[in-house]
C-alpha cells in the first residue's frame, strides 16, 4: 500500500453500479485514502464505500467537468491521485504506479484505456493524465472542456504502460444515462454562454446521440446561421442533414449535403451522404458517381473535417458494393468488400456479406473463411439466425 496516494472512483450515473466492484478493489491494494467522487446523490454510494473503507464526496448539482475535477484535486489528501470513472478498472500496472509515486522526477502519467472485450486494442483517452503528483498549482481550467495545468518546474510527464479496462465502452445503458446527463451540462452551459460555438456543438452531438433529432436539428441550424464563415459548418450541414433523416425528410436532408458540397467541394464524407441519400431515391447512377467522389476526395478532405481514416473509406465501399448486388453484378461487389477488408479487416458485417455473395458464386472455401472471421471478430453472431455458408 503506497501512503503518498490517494484514489478516487468518480461516480455519474446510476447504471455503473454494477462495476463498482471491480473498480474500487483494483484501488484498494494501493492506497489507504480511497474516496468516490458522486455526482448524483446514489443512495448506493455509501454501501460500496463501507465496504471497501473509502470516503463519500457528493457534489450537490452537477458542476460543469473541470470544477468536478478540481473537487476531486481538492478533497486528496495525499501527494499523488489516481482516479478514474466508476465503469473502469486497472487492468494492469499495479506496480508500475508505485515505481511512479516513489520517482522525484515524475509529476504525471498517462493512463492507457483498453477495451474490456477487446482487450489487444486500444482508444484515445479523454482525460489524458489519470496519475498527478499534486501541487499548489494544479488545477483544471475551463469549464466544459478542462485543460490540466501542471508546475513546468518540476519533474516530466510520463506515457506510462499502466492500462484500464473501459467496462462502459458497450455498456448501452451507461453511455445513454451519461449522454443525458451531457445534453442536461451542456443546456446549462449554454444559458450562461449563449455564444459558445464549441458547447453548441458538444449540445448538438450528444441530442443526436440519444437521438432528440428535433433539438439536435435546431442546434446544427443555429450553429450554421451564427457564423456562415466557419469552415467546420459543412460537418455541422452533415449532421443536419443526419437529423432530417431520422425525421423521414429526405429532401431536406439533401439541401443540407448540397450545401455542404458547396461549401467544401472536396468533403468526402459529405459526397458520401449524397450517395446513400441518392440511393433511397432509386437514382442508382447518380449515387455511384457521388460515392465514387467520395473515395476520390478523402485524400483532399480539409484535416478539421476528416473522419476516422478507415470509416471514410469503408463505408462508400460497403455501398457501392449494396448497389452492385442490387444491379446484380455480384463480381463488382466481392472485389467492392475485398477493398473494403483491406482497410478495416476487422469489420464482420462484410465479411458476413463476404460470406454469402461467395457462396452465390459458388466458392464455398472462401465463403467459409469470410464466415469464419466474422465469427471470430464478432462471436455474438452465433446467436442470431446468420446464414451459415
Amino acid at each position: 500500500m503506497l501512503k503518498n496516494l490517494s484514489a478516487c472512483v468518480i461516480l455519474r450515473v446510476p447504471a455503473e453500479e454494477p462495476f463498482l466492484h471491480a473498480s474500487l478493489s483494483s484501488f484498494r491494494p494501493l492506497t489507504e485514502d480511497l474516496y468516490i467522487l458522486d455526482m448524483g446523490q446514489h443512495a448506493f454510494a455509501e454501501r460500496f464505500a463501507e465496504e471497501y473503507g473509502a470516503r463519500v464526496v457528493r457534489v450537490h448539482d452537477q458542476p460543469h467537468e473541470a470544477a468536478m475535477l478540481n473537487i476531486m484535486l481538492k478533497e486528496a489528501k495525499k501527494e499523488w491521485l489516481i482516479w478514474m470513472d466508476a465503469d473502469e478498472f486497472i487492468l494492469e500496472g499495479h506496480a508500475l504506479i508505485g515505481e511512479l509515486v516513489q520517482d522525484g522526477k515524475t509529476k504525471a502519467a498517462s493512463v492507457r484505456a483498453i477495451h474490456f472485450e477487446d482487450p489487444v486494442s486500444t482508444f484515445d483517452e479523454p482525460r489524458t493524465y489519470r496519475l498527478l503528483n499534486l501541487q499548489p498549482d494544479s488545477r483544471f481550467l475551463g469549464t466544459i472542456d478542462p485543460q490540466l495545468v501542471l508546475p513546468e518546474d518540476r519533474g516530466a510527464v510520463v506515457d506510462s504502460e499502466i492500462k484500464i479496462a473501459h467496462r462502459a465502452y458497450m455498456q448501452d445503458e451507461i453511455i445513454i444515462q451519461k449522454n443525458h446527463l451531457r445534453v442536461k451540462n451542456y443546456s446549462r452551459h449554454l444559458e450562461e454562454h449563449p455564444d459558445d460555438r464549441f458547447a453548441r456543438n458538444k449540445l448538438g452531438y450528444y441530442l443526436m446521440a440519444i437521438r432528440e433529432w428535433g433539438k439536435a436539428l435546431e442546434q446544427q441550424n443555429i450553429l450554421i446561421e451564427s457564423d456562415p464563415k466557419d469552415p467546420e459548418n459543412p460537418l455541422f450541414m452533415l449532421r443536419a442533414a443526419t437529423c432530417a433523416l431520422s425525421l423521414n425528410d429526405s429532401e431536406l436532408a439533401l439541401q443540407y449535403v448540397e450545401r455542404a458540397i458547396e461549401q467544401q467541394p472536396n468533403f468526402s464524407d459529405a459526397y458520401f451522404m449524397l450517395g446513400t441519400i441518392l440511393v433511397r431515391h432509386n437514382r442508382l447512377d447518380e449515387a455511384k458517381a457521388a460515392l465514387h467522389q467520395a473515395l476520390e476526395r478523402k485524400a483532399k478532405t480539409p484535416y478539421y473535417l476528416l473522419a476516422d481514416e478507415s470509416m471514410s473509406t469503408w463505408k462508400p465501399l460497403n455501398e457501392l458494393a449494396e448497389i452492385s448486388c442490387r444491379e446484380n453484378r455480384l463480381e463488382d461487389a466481392v472485389r467492392y468488400l475485398e477493398r473494403s477488408l483491406e482497410v478495416y479487416p476487422t469489420n464482420y458485417r462484410t465479411n458476413l456479406m463476404l460470406a454469402s455473395l461467395y457462396k452465390q458464386l459458388n466458392r464455398p472455401e472462401d465463403a467459409k473463411k469470410a464466415y469464419q472471421a466474422a465469427i471470430t471478430i464478432n462471436p455474438a453472431i452465433l446467436k442470431k439466425k446468420a446464414v451459415k455458408p
